[in-house]
């Protein structure tokens, strides 16, 4: 009885084995026993311990407190053979399964990991959230879509998603934008995070979910509101949806907030000159140009509204200089060909103009 309290961990090693002995089924004394090894820097005598024990009445939990120790100690081989061993013994398990795969996956063995979890899914229970969670992520790099939906289906159903969850979520679902839109809708529903809502309007609108749009931006509460028109991305997303419902002096306004908040973001910066080359007048477009000039260079983001400001100016040169810093990622876009040709003419390059164009509508035919 002394022995806790005298710090002397020998002692208490001791006075614990002799109460284990004595109590062989109680599994707080198994742990103080392991405890104190451990505290010894004697993980192997843990493990002996352990080892001499595994064949009585409470075979399972010392088999499981003997793959967490050899865990612990840094021996993932015998590790993984007790969890496999254990899975074999008593059947597929959704705790071990989740143990095995993470093993694996450390070792790269991709598929192996999967197919372990795959082996435990029947088992596996609404509330086992890292399970499904490791088995969306094995199933995703390893390209097995339906393996991955019912990952983040259980992962759902589970009610323990976290942002990051939904993040991975909308980021899996990106071909299919009306999924990815109702994820990040109910993701902000369940955060309030503003970076969702933003997420759910520019899936919205590449689903073309106007409906679903809507009803979204109309649901906001004046203090939601409030909250996501401090974010420019909420902004320069709905500004798009205003544009298409043809609300151009709401999109202009909701352009011209996000730059107010962020002046120097690049996607910002090209929205405005992108709405300035649409609607601004030619002293406002030059202004913006002038501001941004030095950004332009460097900035991909800029190229294409630049290009665009300067064909609408008259000034070829500039505008081909801007088009040019696109070539390597737009040679072959037809409507980028069409543009060249444009600033081509108003370079005095007729004749080039000219068979660019002809090519480009040959090749439309």
């Amino acid at each position: 009885r002394l022995a806790p309290g005298l710090d002397d961990v020998h002692a208490l090693l001791g006075v614990t084995m002799h109460q284990s002995a004595l109590d062989p089924d109680n599994p707080e004394l198994v742990d103080r026993v392991v405890d104190a090894y451990e505290r010894l820097a004697d993980p192997d005598g843990g493990l002996r311990f352990l080892a001499a024990r595994e064949d009585g009445r409470m075979r399972r939990p010392i088999l499981e407190r003997y793959a967490a120790l050899a865990e612990r100690k840094g021996d993932d081989d015998l590790a993984l053979r007790t969890w496999q061993a254990l899975e074999h013994e008593y059947g597929p398990n959704a705790a071990y399964a989740y143990k095995i795969a993470t093993m694996l996956y450390a070792r790269t063995r991709f598929d192996a990991a999967l197919a372990a979890m795959r082996d435990a899914q029947k088992v596996a229970g609404k509330d086992d959230a890292d399970y499904w969670r490791f088995l969306a992520l094995l199933a995703s790099i390893d390209q097995n879509q339906r393996a991955a939906n019912q990952g983040y289906q259980g992962l759902l159903r589970s009610g323990q998603t976290t942002p990051d969850d939904y993040d991975t979520m909308v980021g899996y679902y990106s071909d299919s934008p009306l999924d990815a839109g109702r994820l990040a809708e109910l993701s902000y529903r369940r955060s309030g995070l503003v970076r969702m809502l933003q997420q759910a309007v520019y899936n919205y609108q590449r689903a073309h979910a106007w409906g679903r749009l809507a009803a979204l931006l109309d649901s906001l509460t004046p203090a939601q509101l409030a909250a996501a028109e401090k974010s420019p991305a909420f902004l320069l997303a709905r500004s798009e949806y205003e544009h298409q419902r043809g609300e151009l002096a709401a999109a202009t306004a909701d352009i011209h907030r996000a730059v107010t908040l962020a002046p120097d973001n690049g996607d910002v910066r090209a929205a405005y000159v992108w709405d300035l080359v649409d609607r601004g007048s030619d002293v406002d477009l030059r202004r913006a140009l002038n501001r941004y000039a030095s950004a332009a260079e460097t900035d991909p983001a800029l190229s294409a509204p630049y290009g665009a400001a300067y064909l609408r100016l008259g000034e070829g040169r500039a505008a081909l200089h801007y088009l040019h810093q696109q070539a390597a990622t737009s040679k072959h876009d037809p409507l980028w060909r069409l543009t060249w040709a444009d600033a081509l003419d108003l370079n005095g390059r007729a004749d080039e103009a000219w068979r660019l164009r002809r090519q480009v509508w040959t090749e439309l035919a």
